[in-house]
């Protein structure tokens, strides 16, 4: 043969002569790899439309260049002056939490208000419609403005769904605290609302910043924040923007606000498109994995068409290096044509689902084809394709001619050569290296691999085991029974290959079903009995009295629990800075924004010592603290630490005296850092509460509390719930909609073993019909086999699943954990189900063969 640049050319010559022949077993193969490169394509795809929204946009999303944000109060005239004097232009925003009741009286609901100023919004529009649904032309503060015939009256701005909430219609009054408000128009969106998408149970309404303090709202101590939004010239990069935020704190060394611009907008968010991305990669990976398996299957069952081809080849002098780049180049060419065909499918549905997301989000809409995200998904296609696509190619060639005509009932157990193992190896390697690097995670996206390359052992192993245990067991007498076993663990058996990829993707089912199980049971079936039908926010001192006469003065009210709540930072732990002292960005949540912390005497109900020990009752003396184990975890951090806090400007720092694991899924009033009586009590704090009451009486309860007290906040516990179970099922959506193209993946691996099989079972049946056997006995024994087949398959993928799903919810949400045997088995029969057809349809076609056309060939 020819080497060198002629070899190349023979070689290319006779790949291409055998793809003209027809794409044969690489279907399947193709498919695998539309499927794996697809999912990924799709979702990175959709994360960087969301993520450019948020970067491109940031200016609109924050309301300004720079957000300086205050509790309570807004800037010091000095301060604001400051301000003033480097922007163009600043727009103050006054939000708070208030109930909104309609003009009767009838019905009450919690919004989140907006008072805004006339320059608001610096950067974006709202857009406005009238009673007719037309765009309204009036400018946005005159229609807050008040009403011409009745000045007592403002006008206020909501969206749509509050309109059904309060029953009311553009035209009609709200009563907001101590002041009526008409109706002037709805808007679907606002330009910086981007940012509570976490989790919302209010809508936002709009009034005037001049009519909030005839609200009553502004009373000492109301959660009320205030944004300042600042327009700065010359800010359009993020070092110019960071320079001036080290200005502002040179200047304002103690000032006790948050600053943030606009190129990070929206950190909430950001982090919620972060981690569902990096989840829904991961599925994508797994789809990809099993995918793989297909691709090894795919070009394994196309060499078993092709053995005469190679030995023939060999015989006539070709060397093994010639006859792997014949077969390699065949299989790069379809790898190429599946991951463009992935890629292209992926960036299409992309584009689609961003546009949905972006407007769903409250996100300036930034669709595009991202060009770096397909590249990267058409890598991982590539690298899974030469670590599962070399394996068959250099066994096969690696063989002698002898052997090849002899594998289908002989096989040899011959090892690909050193080179093909070191690629296959580094293309291994590199598929987890660029699997963790990509990640936003890396803990986790290293979690995953060592858990899928596990889950792979796992099942390779009990494949082999099962096979061996089939090969030694003694089975009945009957010759179904018998052949149905014996096919599985037969020379050219596809077992190994289908229970590895089918159990992967059922893996991934049984994992998802069980943690959707559990988390539904917390939501809708286990909360404790003891759980409150309502949370109360911002009481204030001289309001607890009155309170507690109101909230118990109904027959089914009961077990009213008040607690004191005030609002601050950890900043230090052990003397060193609190982000610093973080373990991972994972706990960024614990010193991201401004917590509730509380002072007690007793131990908190539904919350258990892990650590340390609760003080004594009455105790006086130096300042002690309980934690949460998540804040623990958080900063690798126990009893005996020091924890550093801000609240309202003053620093304490306490000893946490204990550590103490919480049970949140009863919603009973627990904080995770809780301090020793004597430290806070001088401080100027308000109240938080909860109360159990008969659902029939709920509403009357919180409308009398909105007339008395506008500035207590209620909040149904039910309706959080609600809100909490719809956010949950768009999610769970997006999961098991990624989870199901695993699940196809898998389902393709069994297709192409069932083909790769046919013309066994077609010989298999032929030879038994000449025998006498009936088809009904035929179909039977095929149908045992892959029903076998699934047995084993299932019986694995639940345990691994089972244990997956009890991790997560145990070590990774710490929630509660039970099983559901209902669960686990929907998706068993799902798979069995699958199993069945796929095995079933294989069947069919071998009944349907004739003996004659086959014996003839023989």
């Amino acid at each position: 043969m020819n080497s060198g640049i002629d070899g190349w050319k023979l070689s290319f010559l006779y790949a291409r002569r055998e793809l003209r022949a027809g794409l044969g077993g690489f279907y399947v193969f193709l498919l695998c790899l539309i499927l794996g490169v697809g999912a990924i394509a799709t979702v990175q795809s959709v994360s960087r439309s969301l993520t450019d929204s948020l970067r491109h946009d940031g200016r609109q999303i924050l309301g300004g260049d720079i957000e300086i944000r205050t509790l309570y109060a807004p800037l010091k005239e000095d301060e604001a002056a400051y301000f003033k004097k480097m922007s163009t232009g600043m727009s103050v925003v006054a939000e708070a939490r208030a109930m909104i009741r309609n003009g009767s009286e009838t019905k009450t609901s919690l919004a989140e208000m907006k008072a805004v100023d006339r320059l608001y919004p610096l950067y974006g529009t709202v857009e406005i419609f009238d009673a007719n649904g037309a765009v309204e032309k009036m400018p946005l503060q005159d229609l807050l403005d008040p009403v011409e015939d009745a000045p007592d009256i403002w006008g206020a701005l909501v969206p749509k769904d509050l309109l059904a909430r309060l029953d009311v219609k553009i035209g009609d009054t709200l009563l907001i605290g101590k002041m009526r408000f008409a109706i002037r128009g709805t808007f679907l969106k606002l330009p910086d609302s981007a940012e509570s998408i976490s989790f919302v149970i209010a809508p936002h309404l709009l009034i005037s910043s001049d009519a909030l303090e005839g609200t009553g709202l502004l009373g000492p101590g109301s959660a009320v924040s205030f944004e300042h939004h600042l327009a700065l010239p010359g800010t359009g990069s993020a070092a110019a923007l960071a320079e001036i935020e080290k200005k502002i704190n040179r200047d304002y060394p103690k000032a006790n606000w948050r600053i943030r611009n606009f190129y990070n907008a929206s950190p909430r968010l950001e982090r919620y498109i972060e981690r569902l991305t990096f989840f829904l990669t991961l599925i994508g990976l797994t789809t990809l994995v099993v995918g793989g398996v297909g691709i090894s299957s795919a070009v394994r069952a196309y060499l078993d068409t092709k053995l005469a081809n190679i030995a023939t080849l060999k015989c006539l002098g070709a060397s093994s290096q010639f006859v792997f780049r014949v077969y390699m180049l065949q299989v790069m060419v379809l790898a190429l044509l599946g991951i463009f065909i992935g890629a292209a499918l992926g960036g299409g549905i992309a584009t689609t689902a961003a546009s949905f997301l972006t407007t769903e989000l409250s996100l300036p809409g930034r669709t595009a084809l991202y060009f770096d995200a397909l590249f990267l998904a058409g890598a991982f296609g590539l690298l899974a394709t030469l670590c599962f696509g070399l394996w068959p190619i250099g066994r096969a060639v690696n063989v002698t001619p002898a052997d090849l005509f002899r594998d289908t009932i002989a096989p040899r157990r011959q090892l690909p050569s050193v080179r093909v193992l070191a690629v296959i190896l580094w293309a291994a390697a590199s598929l987890v290296f660029l699997s963790i690097t990509t990640a936003p995670d890396r803990n986790m996206a290293v979690a995953f691999t060592g858990g899928t390359v596990i889950a792979i052992g796992v099942f390779l192993l009990f494949a082999l085991l099962a096979q061996d245990v089939l090969r030694h067991m003694r089975v009945p007498s009957r010759p179904e029974i018998r052949m149905a076993v014996a096919n599985l663990s037969r020379p050219g058996n596809t077992t190994t290959g289908t229970v590895l990829s089918l159990g992967l993707g059922l893996t991934v089912l049984v994992t998802i079903a069980l943690v959707e199980y559990n988390f539904s049971r917390i939501l809708k079936e286990d909360i404790a009995v003891d759980a409150p039908s309502f949370f109360f926010l911002d009481i204030q001192q001289d309001q607890k009295e009155a309170f507690e006469k109101i909230a118990l003065g109904h027959a089914s009210a009961r077990n009213l629990q008040i607690t004191p709540s005030l609002r601050g930072r950890i900043i230090k732990v052990n003397g060193i800075d609190a982000e610093k002292a973080l373990v991972g960005k994972t706990y960024e949540w614990v010193v991201r924004s401004d917590r509730g912390f509380t002072y007690a005497d007793t131990l908190p109900a539904h919350s258990t010592i892990t650590e340390g020990a609760w003080w004594e009752k009455g105790y006086k003396g130096p300042p002690l603290v309980s934690i949460a184990t998540d804040v623990a975890k958080a900063f690798d951090s126990g009893a005996g630490a020091e924890l550093t806090v801000s609240i309202l400007g003053n620093e304490i720092t306490a000893k946490v005296a204990n550590v103490r694991e919480i049970d949140w899924a009863s919603f009973a009033m627990n904080f995770a850092v809780t301090f020793a009586p004597g430290t806070l009590e001088e401080m100027p704090a308000s109240s938080l509460a909860t109360l159990i009451i008969g659902e029939k009486d709920e509403n009357a309860l919180q409308t009398q509390l909105a007339r008395e007290f506008p500035a207590i906040t209620s909040i149904r516990v039910r309706e959080a719930l609600e809100a909490a179970g719809a956010i949950l099922g768009t999610i769970s959506i997006a999961v098991r909609s990624s989870a199901a193209v695993t699940l196809a993946a898998g389902a393709l691996v069994l297709a192409g073993g069932v083909a790769a099989a046919r013309r066994r079972h077609v010989y298999d049946a032929v030879i038994l019909k000449v025998l006498g056997a009936s088809r009904r006995r035929i179909a039977a024994t095929f149908l045992l086999e892959y029903g076998l087949l699934g047995l084993v398959t299932v019986i694995i993928a639940s345990a691994i699943g089972t244990l997956a799903a009890w991790a997560v919810l145990t070590h990774v949400m710490h929630l509660p954990w039970k099983f559901s045997f209902v669960s686990l088995g929907l998706v068993a029969l799902a798979c069995l189900a699958l199993t069945l057809v796929a095995g079933f349809l294989g069947t069919w076609h071998a009944l349907a063969q004739k003996p004659a056309k086959w014996l003839r060939n023989q």
